[in-house]
């Protein structure tokens, strides 16, 4: 009965503040902001996200991150930077909703990108991001989140990299760029 409830409410919020953003595809080479949305459930899944997110900046690439703790608290490994925030179970009000700034700010962002990494099903502060976001365009492989996407990846691996080889190839197909 509560879980009803609560989806009730969270389901009212995002049509109260859902906004029509611009669609527009764009390759991941000719990005210049890319948004990075993830579940770290491990130090080892910190450490893969964190080299995809370090890569992307190497390559010139204004790029953010926020990722999702499905714990009490963040964890020590992952260090808050500028660009990269991360958000928890005490960090969520009553119905799901991510009570930060930071996340009202990524939500707000007209990212050329928006990348979802994560693979896990009913995540509903992730549900939210992908539904608010400003983003041109969004992109995944999460079986869960398809209808949410621009573009949807059908991709068996649980490789990140791999996701963004994909997800630069088929964009890069999509505007008509040689591969």
């Amino acid at each position: 009965m509560i879980g009803w409830l609560k989806n009730k409410f969270l389901s009212k919020y995002i049509s109260e503040k859902k906004q029509r953003r611009v669609r527009a595809i764009t390759s991941l080479a000719k990005a210049k902001t890319v948004g990075l949305l993830c579940h770290i459930e491990s130090e080892a899944a910190y450490q893969n996200i964190f080299s995809i997110f370090t890569k992307l900046q190497q390559h010139n690439k204004n790029v953010r991150l926020v990722a999702f703790i499905k714990e009490k608290e963040v964890p020590f490994y992952c260090l808050q930077q500028l660009t990269a925030d991360y958000f928890c179970l005490k960090d969520l009000n009553w119905y799901g909703k991510p009570n930060m700034v930071q996340v009202n700010d990524f939500i707000d962002i007209e990212f050329d990108i928006l990348i979802d990494f994560t693979t896990e099903k009913n995540l509903l502060p992730v549900q939210l991001i992908l539904q608010l976001s400003q983003a041109r365009l969004i992109t995944g492989a999460n079986y869960n989140h398809e209808k949410l996407y621009d573009l949807f990846i059908d991709d068996k691996m649980t490789n990140n990299k791999a996701l963004i080889d994909n997800i630069d190839l088929y964009t890069r197909k999509l505007i008509g760029e040689t591969v």
